[in-house]
Formats: C-alpha cells, sequence, structure tokens
C-alpha cells in the first residue's frame, strides 16, 4: 500500500464522512420552510397557485432582449473611466454569409476584400464609448456605409483603432 498515493490512503476514511454530510444537507432539504405571515409580499400569492403567471415588464424585458443589443462592458481604457461596445444589429444576414469565398489549407479568404472570411461575416455597424462613472454613451462617427471590428483603446488613452470594412477592403 505504500506505493499508493497519499490521497487514495485516505479515501476510506474521507467517503463515510462526505456521506454523512450529503445526508444532513438531504434532512435539511426536506424540512419545511416556516410559513409566511399576512404582509408577505404577491409572490406568496403566486406560488399557491398552478399558473403560468407572467412576469413584471421590467423583467421581461430584460429578458427577451435581442442578445445583440447587450453592451460588453469587457474592454476598459487605460484610466478605467470609459469602455469600448462595438453596436451590432443583429444576426449575419443571408447575403453577407453567402458572399464568394476560397479555402486555403483551412483558411477562409475573402478574395475580393484581399481578408480573412471572418472579417467580412463577423463585424457591426458602430462603435460607441460608453462612461464608467454614469454611463453616458459617446458614438464615434464612420465612414459612410462601412462596418468595423476589432475596437481597442490605443496605450496614451487617447483614442480607439480599429478596422474599417468596405466591400472591396479592410483599412484601420
Amino acid at each position: 500500500m505504500s506505493h499508493l498515493p497519499r490521497v487514495s490512503r485516505r479515501l476510506p476514511y474521507v467517503a463515510p464522512a462526505l456521506l454523512f454530510a450529503l445526508a444532513q444537507l438531504s434532512l435539511v432539504a426536506q424540512q419545511k420552510p416556516a410559513v409566511p405571515d399576512s404582509s408577505s409580499s404577491w409572490y406568496d400569492d403566486v406560488l399557491k397557485t398552478e399558473a403560468y403567471v407572467i412576469p413584471p415588464k421590467e423583467l421581461a424585458d430584460a429578458v427577451l432582449i435581442p442578445r445583440y443589443l447587450n453592451i460588453s462592458l469587457t474592454s476598459a481604457s487605460p484610466d478605467k473611466k470609459w469602455f469600448v461596445d462595438e453596436i451590432g444589429d443583429g444576426p449575419v444576414l443571408m447575403k453577407t454569409f453567402s458572399k464568394p469565398f476560397h479555402e486555403l489549407g483551412g483558411v477562409f479568404v475573402d478574395f475580393k476584400a484581399n481578408r480573412a472570411r471572418a472579417l467580412t461575416t463577423r463585424n457591426n455597424i458602430g462603435i460607441q464609448i460608453v462612461s464608467a462613472s454614469d454611463g453616458s454613451r459617446k458614438v464615434l462617427q464612420l465612414p459612410a456605409g462601412a462596418r468595423v471590428s476589432n475596437a481597442t483603446w490605443s496605450p496614451d488613452n487617447t483614442g480607439v483603432a480599429y478596422f474599417v470594412h468596405t466591400d472591396d477592403a479592410t483599412q484601420i
């Protein structure tokens, strides 16, 4: 038994303790909760009936909002006062997704625009800067008809760099 790792020699002692802890949790879960008094809120009445309940409008709106309208606060400026958020316009349209491309050794290339196909199919209609302190937004001015991607802060916190995609080229 000396060739077994130290953990496996302790297993016969740990397993009963783990089983005992799980049994205690099971007993706690089976106990009935205390009955709320008559001053409880509306959800106590809802729980007493078996029916579908429509949630409050604010909650339903928050849950059902299209995913592309979510704001991601992950690209913070170096001074942590602003965030870059790329504004999407929903799922990729079939006319965009069906543009011709070449496959070269597993790499998909949009040969008309001379770029990776992912830059053609995964891009956005705009960029906004969101304040970390009050949530205010500033929309960046972009070239007409262009799409953008890969927005990132400059190291000195004075600007945002991004790719501008047109039908026949990509520029920084």
